[in-house]
């Protein structure tokens, strides 16, 4: 970024004001200029000692959610974090939980019928926010994002404005994405994991009963039914439901049973297709 497009801070530039003899008058932010000067705040005020003897002027500083990462920082991010937010699961309870960590003092009128129970995620997330914000530089909250000067010269509003807020995400907003990358990519690569792990299974289940004699010979659906029971009750089979959902009760998934006809199908289809074969070639 060019000097030039910096901001000074208000003392000194009321300082340089008087310097050049200039009155200063503050206004509400909502000027439009009538002739916008591109230059330092000096090369403004030497211009306008010499056309008036008054300089209007106004300093806009960041909001606590643009420094400290607080509820409106979630809800205020842009898209890209907005989605991480969504993948997270992150809920707007969680929201309002974190302001009553940020604001104390907060007078809040709502009333829960129970307090929120925050996931491990949310407390992880909101434990690593807290952190940040204890530490966060509080002198960013007294470093201008907006300001703009100027002087009247025959009814024309000339002066600077400058305007921080088009510089990217703000501080706050940069943390909270480091913060949620994180956990997003350790959710990934845990899926990633478990899928891996899911699939491992269950090909070293589909080798057992294809070599499995009993399984062979469980030749209707009841009898396979009776079968998949029984192995998913049995406790050297215990490693088989890491490969598929949980079960009601004490009953197989309904994921395991679909898999494990499958697999008889699958038997049942080579077996066909062989036998098929070896008749035509023998005829």
């Amino acid at each position: 970024m060019n000097d030039r497009d910096m901001i000074m801070k208000q003392d000194a530039f009321l300082d340089m004001v008087k310097q050049y003899n200039l009155t200063p008058i503050k206004v509400a932010p909502d000027i439009k200029l009538s002739v916008q000067m591109i230059c330092k705040e000096e090369e403004f005020l030497k211009l306008a000692s010499i056309k008036s003897s008054v300089v209007f002027y106004f300093f806009e500083y960041p909001e606590d959610y643009e420094v400290l990462i607080t509820g409106d920082t979630f809800d205020m991010a842009d898209n890209e974090i907005q989605e991480m937010i969504k993948y997270l699961g992150i809920s707007e309870d969680f929201l309002w939980d974190l302001d009553r960590a940020v604001y104390p003092d907060i007078e809040d009128d709502t009333v829960l019928d129970e307090p929120y129970e925050l996931t491990s995620l949310e407390t992880n997330i909101k434990n690593e926010v807290l952190s940040y914000n204890a530490q966060a530089n509080r002198a960013s909250l007294k470093t201008p994002r907006r300001f703009m000067a100027f002087y009247i010269d025959c009814g024309c509003l000339v002066g600077v404005y400058k305007n921080m807020e088009d510089q990217g995400r703000s501080t706050a907003e940069e943390k909270l994405f480091s913060i949620l990358s994180v956990y997003k990519a350790q959710i990934e690569q845990n899926k990633e994991f478990d899928e891996a792990n899911k699939n491992a299974v269950r090909e070293k289940l589909k080798a057992f009963l294809k070599k499995d004699a009993q399984f062979k010979i469980s030749t209707n659906k009841a009898l396979r039914r009776e079968y998949a029971i029984t192995i998913w009750d049995n406790k050297d089979f215990e490693w088989i439901k890491a490969g598929f959902g949980k079960g009601y009760g004490g009953y197989p998934s309904e994921d395991f049973m679909l898999f494990v006809e499958r697999v008889y199908n699958e038997i049942k289809y080579f077996r066909t297709s062989s036998t098929v074969y070896q008749k035509n070639n023998t005829d």
